[in-house]
């Protein structure tokens, strides 16, 4: 299988499960968690979703680099057009 079908299968299937895991956390918690802890319950979800999320960037750059053969273009040094 070519690397950028792998790429585009990984993305696809991230997307799903990324837009399906935040869709249902709030109905869940609202459910399981007793009613005076919800709102700690919530912001401990969205911090460790924040903190797995900005593992992302640098996943994503790695995996370019190491996985599919990316090399990054030499600094010209001078501005950007």
């Amino acid at each position: 299988m070519r690397p950028d079908a792998i790429f585009l299968a990984l993305l696809v299937h991230y997307s799903h499960l990324h837009a399906t895991n935040s869709i249902t956390h709030s109905p869940i918690l609202a459910e399981i968690v007793p009613e005076k802890a919800r709102t700690a319950a919530y912001a401990l979800d969205l911090c460790l979703e924040s903190v797995v999320a900005s593992f992302g960037a640098p996943v994503v750059g790695i995996l370019a680099e190491r996985v599919f053969g990316y090399q990054p273009r030499a600094a010209s040094g001078g501005a950007s057009p």
